[in-house]
């Protein structure tokens, strides 16, 4: 909303930082409705159920992030562990959770 009202950067600030993975959302493709938001080249695309109005068709501009994490996890050594969190016979979630967390593993937000 920051970038698309005013113009602004985003300063993202997470608390327990989920391996850096909520931290990378600009990476992410949204798909609802028919129509697509986010970078052209997105490492993956969410397609949730969606009510409400649609976000603004504007790129964010991420000046900042950072993950507050008392005991942060790695998503190289940590990443068996958090893969366990997911069900085995969730596949698209698997696949989701692997391909955000070889993201992780390269940028290290």
């Amino acid at each position: 909303m920051g970038t698309a009202r005013f113009g602004l950067p985003l300063i993202l600030s997470e608390l327990g930082a989920s391996a850096g993975l909520n931290l990378l959302w600009d990476h992410y493709a949204l798909a609802v409705e028919g129509r697509t938001f986010g970078p052209p080249d997105p490492v993956l695309t969410l397609a949730p159920d969606w009510t409400g109005r649609l976000p603004p068709n504007a790129r964010p501009r991420i000046l900042e992030r950072r993950g507050v994490d008392l005991n942060p996890l790695d998503p190289e050594t940590d990443r068996l562990r958090l893969l366990a969190y997911v069900w085995p016979d969730q596949h698209d979630r698997l696949h989701r959770t692997r391909t955000a967390l070889d993201l992780a593993a390269r940028l290290r937000p």
